[in-house]
């Protein structure tokens, strides 16, 4: 019967933006609803593009849309606080390989911080992103970044300073692949416990599939959600809206460096 009904919906999606012309950008984050519509009013200010956005309150709705660039222009995923996709294995699963799929057939997937650190499990979305998160430091006064001059004429660095400071709360990193982009990074080198930094902030890997991944450090939860995602702040912002309207100047992009 949910098989029926996934069928349904996806169907009939498919056809609103067949009639309508108009393709979804759906976006959820594990805070509030209240979080993501500040997020949309902000992007939609900018003007993107002619697109119907979409706040869903559970990761497992992405299961009800289809998993197609030519109906869903991108999906947003900001997890701020160890959230799990759904806290059945099965579930997790699916939302998984739906979100994969649908960067694999050339969407654009962006998620924040902790969507592939090690204890949210999302094993498959470590693996397409190209890292594992396993260290974390704590950085009340934010974190001072710069873009990486290797990429200076990126699209998804349109609109930013050359250095800014990002108001997050946190700092967190792991080992990641080299055929991954880091756009930005840390001004200085961030000292671990056992090892000393360069930590990237924004990171895009397209090398796995015809679609992106985009990954965002922003996004950690204390006692509330950092400024850089409530305000939302105007770099985050940015990023977004890059990551909506450049999608296929990206995709050129990486696949001129990685050839």
């Amino acid at each position: 019967m949910r098989r029926n009904v996934y069928i349904y919906m996806v169907v009939k999606r498919k056809i609103v933006v067949f009639i309508t012309r108009k393709k979804y950008v759906i976006i959820w984050n594990d805070d509030s609803p209240e979080v993501s519509e500040k997020i949309i009013n902000q992007i939609k200010q900018k003007k993107p593009g002619n697109f119907s956005y979409k706040i869903i309150k559970t990761p497992e709705t992405i299961l009800y849309y289809p998993a197609s660039p030519r109906e869903v222009q991108a999906i947003i995923i900001i997890v701020t606080d160890v959230t799990k996709l759904d806290e059945n294995q099965q579930k997790r699963t699916d939302i998984e390989d739906k979100l994969i799929r649908y960067a694999s057939a050339g969407g654009t997937l962006v998620g924040t911080h902790d969507i592939i650190y090690r204890r949210c499990r999302n094993e498959k979305l470590q693996k397409a992103f190209g890292c594992t998160l396993k260290k974390f430091k704590s950085a009340p006064e934010g974190i001072e970044v710069k873009l990486n001059p290797e990429y200076r004429g990126h699209p998804l660095l349109r609109g930013l300073k050359d250095s800014f400071r990002v108001r997050d709360n946190e700092i967190v990193t792991g080992m990641w692949d080299n055929n991954v982009h880091k756009l930005i990074i840390t001004s200085t080198q961030v000292q671990f416990e056992d090892t000393k930094l360069e930590v990237p902030i924004l990171c895009v890997n397209s090398a796995t599939c015809d679609g992106l991944f985009i990954w965002i450090s922003c996004g950690d939860k204390g006692d509330e959600v950092c400024d850089s995602v409530k305000l939302p702040d105007t770099y985050f912002i940015q990023m977004l809206y890059n990551s909506i309207r450049y999608s296929k100047k990206i995709k050129r992009y990486n696949s001129t460096e990685d050839s």
